[in-house]
């Protein structure tokens, strides 16, 4: 499984904005993930 699987499968129907703040973590940031800007470090996970 890549990380744009586990990210499609987490985030699944529901909008970017909501998942960014169930997680607590700032919108920018996830919506680098999903399109594949930016992976996550050791620190952020």
């Amino acid at each position: 499984m890549t990380l744009q699987d586990a990210m499609d499968r987490a985030i699944g129907e529901r909008t970017l904005y909501g998942v960014a703040m169930d997680w607590d973590m700032p919108y920018q940031m996830l919506s680098k993930y999903v399109r594949g800007d930016r992976v996550p470090d050791a620190k952020t996970l």
